[in-house]
């Protein structure tokens, strides 16, 4: 490929992955995420505080009537059931960012799939042709680090829940589809290249 048309087929790429990206991240808004109600669960501590108040307010012994109270059954099931509380909270917000990473990369994913085959359609025309496959490969790649983003923030938060609930953390969803459409992608290059681009190269005329 002669210079000038490389720089186009360059040009061509990063201009549509720019441009793709510009529309999801218009169009498709993340989530505001509040967790300031989560945080405030955190105040129903102060009712199981008060179970101490309410029985030992008065108390010549205090600190040891305190201690009792914080030892005892009722209390120590209130204090779980706030943690409990505040960890699903939190975990429902982060669920909220998860999902809409999820669209996110699907709509990345399909979109570079469909440049990658629109590129190899008109690879007669080879510095556009060009420019679509570059751009629907950087899309993927990059919708795949969104995934990898993604994947990384739900172990985490799925960790944080098993630890305050039980449980054993999940794989993510989502790095299940990031395997799929990666896989795809790869695949669609390597039969699209082997069957379309060595029957373009060979219509090409040989220069004596």
């Amino acid at each position: 490929m002669e210079l000038p048309k490389f720089f186009v087929a360059i040009g061509i790429t990063f201009m549509l992955v720019a441009f793709f990206s510009s529309v999801l991240s218009t169009f498709y808004k993340a989530p505001k995420l509040d967790y300031s109600d989560c945080y405030g669960l955190t105040s129903s501590s102060s009712s199981c505080s008060s179970m101490i108040s309410k029985t030992c307010t008065g108390n010549d012994e205090y600190f040891a009537c305190s201690s009792d109270v914080r030892n005892s059954d009722a209390y120590k099931t209130c204090v779980t059931e706030s943690q409990s509380s505040q960890t699903s909270c939190m975990a429902e917000q982060a669920k909220k960012l998860q999902t809409y990473q999820i669209i996110y990369y699907l709509l990345s994913a399909l979109i570079g799939i469909a440049l990658i085959v629109g590129g190899f359609y008109i690879l007669d025309k080879k510095t556009i042709g060009t420019g679509l496959i570059g751009a629907g490969t950087i899309t993927l790649l990059f919708g795949s680090f969104v995934a990898s983003i993604s994947a990384l923030t739900s172990s985490l938060t799925s960790g944080l829940t098993s630890l305050n609930l039980g449980g054993t953390t999940k794989i993510p969803f989502i790095s299940y589809l990031n395997i799929i459409f990666l896989l795809i992608g790869a695949v669609l290059l390597i039969l699209l290249a082997y069957f379309k681009l060595d029957r373009v190269e060979k219509k090409l005329p040989v220069l004596k």
